[in-house]
Formats: structure tokens, C-alpha cells, sequence
């Protein structure tokens, strides 16, 4: 089954269930041996193209690795982009407060004192409606459970320079 460029869908998680549908293959299958070896034949790649340098080269191995994450939503039947949503809450929660954000060295932002780990009992929950036929990607991402919105952090990264 060739797609035309019109025809393709936009969103990553669209895209592989496009392909996953081709193939037959319904969400929540799991085998968690075949997406281990996945992982680390595309990560190895990555590594490897990092190494080289060569732009077009990570790009693909990048896709590569994005591609197979989704994948792998896809077969423990995931909304990988409600985790994504939450790990980026957490991350941003890094960059609010006196004195941050924390910055190692080689450029990693650090984790705060008090720093609460993404919580994925939304993205969770998101995954089995989805799961479940409902249509949650047009929900709005809420904190996560019994947590508190985060602070708009954009006042406090204006003055921040990227490495």
C-alpha cells in the first residue's frame, strides 16, 4: 500500500498506526523482547551517526529512533504523546524558581530541589480511552494527577542563552 505525500497523516503517532494497521497489527500486543532489540539496533545507529557528523545521516537515525519509540507505544498501547506532554510539564518545572534554572557543566539542566517526576497516571489514563476508541487528542492536557499547573515559565527563559 503506497500513500500518497497528500494522504499521509502529519502526527507521528498517526503515521505508525498507519503502518501498524498494514501489517495487521493491533495496539496493545506488547513483546517486549522484539522492542528491546529495536531499541538498541536504532540507538547504536544513532550513536554511530553522531560520531560521523554527518547531518542527514543523525537525522535519519534520529527518525529512526522517534519511529520506533512510537512504535513501541504503539504495541503497549501508549498515548506516547500525552507521556511526552508530561515529561515536557516536568522538564519546564526545572526552569521556574529563585535561582534556576540548575545547568552541569556540559550544558544538562538539572533537577531542582523538590523536583516532582513526570507523573503518567494521565498519560495513562489518555492511553486506555484511546485504547478504547474515544478521541483524546483533542482533550486538553491537565496537570498531572494531584498535581498543580506549572507557572508559565517564559519570563524566566528569555534571558537564557542556548548552547
Amino acid at each position: 500500500m503506497k500513500l500518497r505525500r497528500s494522504e499521509c497523516p502529519h502526527d507521528t503517532a498517526e503515521l505508525l498506526a498507519v503502518f501498524h494497521d498494514a501489517l495487521g497489527d493491533k495496539p496493545g500486543r506488547g513483546n517486549a523482547p522484539l522492542r528491546i532489540t529495536l531499541h538498541e539496533e536504532e540507538h547504536k545507529e544513532l550513536v554511530e551517526a553522531l560520531r560521523e557528523g554527518d547531518q542527514a545521516h543523525i537525522a535519519r537515525e534520529l527518525a529512526d529512533v522517534v519511529y520506533v519509540a512510537y512504535g513501541t507505544a504503539h504495541a503497549f498501547a501508549i498515548d506516547l504523546d500525552a507521556a511526552v506532554t508530561e515529561v515536557h510539564r516536568a522538564a519546564m518545572s526545572k526552569l521556574v524558581g529563585p535561582g534556576l534554572p540548575l545547568v552541569r557543566e556540559d550544558g544538562k539542566v538539572l533537577k531542582p530541589p523538590g523536583f516532582a517526576p513526570p507523573d503518567m497516571t494521565e498519560a495513562l489514563q489518555r492511553s486506555r480511552l484511546t485504547a478504547a476508541g474515544a478521541d483524546c487528542r483533542s482533550r486538553q492536557p491537565q496537570p498531572a494527577s494531584g498535581g498543580q499547573a506549572m507557572p508559565d515559565p517564559e519570563p524566566q527563559l528569555r534571558g537564557l542563552k542556548h548552547s
